[in-house]
C-alpha cells in the first residue's frame, strides 16, 4: 500500500515539475494553446484534436455510457470524425488567417471585444 501511495505521489510531483518548467516561456494564449503558432497547421490540428477528444471522452462519453451502458459510447467515434471534418472545412482557414486561437476569439472579433465565453 505504501509503495502505491509513493508511486502516485512521485508521479504527481514529476508532472508538477514538468508543468512548472515548461510553463516559464509561456507569455500569451497563443503560446499556451499553439506553442506561439510555431507548430504549423498539422501539429496545431493534432493539439486541437487531442484537447477535444480528451475532454469529450472524460465528460460526454462517460455520461452516455452511464445512462445506456457500453452501447452508449458506440456512436462517439463517428461524431468526432464528422465534427472534426466540418470544423476543419468551415473554420480552420479563417481562424488561421485571422491569427485567432479559439472560436471565442472569432466571436470577440466579430461581435464585441467584451464578449466572453462564460458570463460573469
Amino acid at each position: 500500500m505504501k509503495g502505491v501511495l509513493f508511486g502516485i505521489t512521485a508521479y504527481i510531483l514529476v508532472q508538477r515539475l514538468i508543468g512548472v518548467l515548461v510553463s516559464r516561456p509561456i507569455a500569451s494564449e497563443d503560446d499556451y494553446l499553439l506553442a506561439g503558432r510555431r507548430l504549423g497547421m498539422g501539429l496545431g490540428t493534432f493539439t486541437v484534436f487531442a484537447t477535444w477528444f480528451g475532454e469529450e471522452t472524460r465528460i460526454g462519453v462517460a455520461g452516455s455510457i452511464y445512462r445506456s451502458g457500453l452501447s452508449g459510447g458506440s456512436a462517439d467515434p463517428f461524431g468526432y470524425a464528422i465534427c472534426l471534418l466540418l470544423m476543419g472545412l468551415l473554420f480552420v482557414v479563417p481562424l488561421w488567417r485571422g491569427k485567432l486561437t479559439t472560436l471565442a476569439d472569432l466571436f470577440r472579433k466579430r461581435y464585441s471585444p467584451a464578449w466572453k465565453v462564460w458570463p460573469c
